[in-house]
């Protein structure tokens, strides 16, 4: 979609500080890694009966607890208070699924332990590449390019040992057809219940990429504070599997400081997973194209609280306002193609239909002032009639407040 050049300048404001592992991944670390998940695929399958009970019985709390939240049986009580256990006992049959989890990480232990040795790796080393090679196999880029090399060489062989699809991309960093197709279904919303710094932050990076360095929200335009839109995104590739993404502009303090909520479900057959994070983000310059983000509280699959997240120094992104390069206004007229009505819910959109060209295909967007953000639709097709991927518009409203007590 965009020349190589722009996207890596992009990718490079996805700054991650990581000093803990700050070795980097070679061809030679990644095949000690493939042997270590060889030696721990026998050991799993001894545990892999009982792990599948406990994840049953982990599911099932899970989905009885956000029954009763969306009841409001348990809503505006602490979770470890004596009334909200007994009513979670009463309808759950148990007040928590800690035990269960802390039971599934003494089954796992023991593979995973087998594994670091027969890699010749420590623990935290191994688990890193673990989470890295997850998050590459999904879609993410955001590497060294030795490192991305070095994955791209291995990623068949990932693929097989850990049992993830092979988001590929084209040497632009991106999916085929345009950056969002093939990165829905990814892993990673699937293992934030494997909760560590580097994985949100890799987690991080990937929702950015979707939202800023494929092209997606070129057209967006400011967020009046309160504002929020909702919207489904889909890949054709993975069609049992769609993302609904909720924006919120929570609100803009004086020193331009922006607020943002940030919500995915990653539905599949088997499960819906939901993302909640909240950023304070502040301006790197006076036009306001790239932030850091200062604070974040994140709630992942599993949790009944948000929780406050460690923000590396540095943590730099493109703004939510959108992309940082717009094209010219001569350049959007000859790409103007009509103008087309969209409907979204109860309500009409008289919409823009631009359409630019992108690699081996073109992608669409559908522009409308009414419309918070300016954007209502966003398509990628191949060769003009193959759809790649879809992000529409499914509502809008007002009056976004915090939901994990982000002050």
């Amino acid at each position: 979609m965009h020349c190589q050049r722009l996207v890596t300048r992009l990718v490079a404001l996805f700054l991650i500080a990581m000093p803990l592992h700050a070795q980097t991944i070679t061809i030679a670390s990644l095949d000690r890694f493939i042997t270590g998940k060889k030696a721990e695929a026998p050991e799993l399958a001894k545990v892999a009966a009982q792990t599948k009970v406990l994840n049953a019985q982990i599911k099932e709390f899970r989905k009885c607890y956000a029954e009763l939240r969306e009841a409001g049986q348990v809503v505006g009580m602490s979770a470890s208070g004596f009334k909200a256990k007994a009513i979670t006992r009463a309808k759950c049959g148990t007040t928590s699924d800690e035990g269960w989890i802390e039971e599934r990480g003494k089954l796992l232990a023991s593979p995973q332990e087998i594994g670091a040795r027969a890699a010749g790796m420590e623990p935290a080393e191994y688990e890193h590449v673990n989470e890295k090679a997850i998050a590459f196999l999904g879609g993410d880029r955001s590497l060294s390019d030795a490192e991305l090399k070095a994955f791209t060489a291995r990623a068949t062989e990932l693929s097989n040992v850990l049992g993830v699809e092979y988001a590929r991309a084209e040497g632009s960093g991106r999916s085929g057809g345009g950056g969002i197709g093939g990165m829905i279904g990814n892993a990673m919303a699937g293992h934030m219940s494997m909760y560590t710094p580097d994985m949100t932050w890799a987690y991080v990076t990937y929702l950015n990429s979707i939202l800023y360095i494929s092209g997606a929200t070129m057209f967006e335009t400011d967020y009046k504070p309160g504002e929020w839109t909702a919207w489904d995104i889909k890949d054709a590739a993975q069609p049992e599997q769609k993302m609904v993404l909720e924006r919120a502009m929570i609100r803009r303090d004086a020193d331009r400081s922006e607020w943002w909520r940030t919500k995915t479900i990653t539905v599949s057959r088997e499960s819906a997973d939901t993302i909640i994070l909240e950023s304070q983000m502040k301006p790197m310059d006076a036009d306001g194209l790239a932030m850091t983000v200062v604070r974040m509280r994140g709630k992942f699959p599993g949790d009944s609280v948000g929780k406050e997240l460690m923000v590396p120094e540095n943590m730099h992104t493109i703004s939510p306002r959108g992309f940082g390069r717009k094209p010219t206004k001569e350049s959007i007229t000859g790409a103007t193609i009509g103008t087309e009505t969209i409907r979204v819910g109860s309500t009409s959109y008289s919409a823009k239909h631009v359409r630019f060209g992108s690699g081996d295909g073109d992608i669409d967007w559908w522009l409308s002032d009414r419309a918070p953000g300016g954007l209502v639709r966003v398509s990628s097709t191949a060769n003009g009639k193959e759809s790649m991927w879809t992000m529409e518009l499914t509502g809008t409203g007002k009056g976004a407040k915090s939901e994990l007590g982000m002050k």
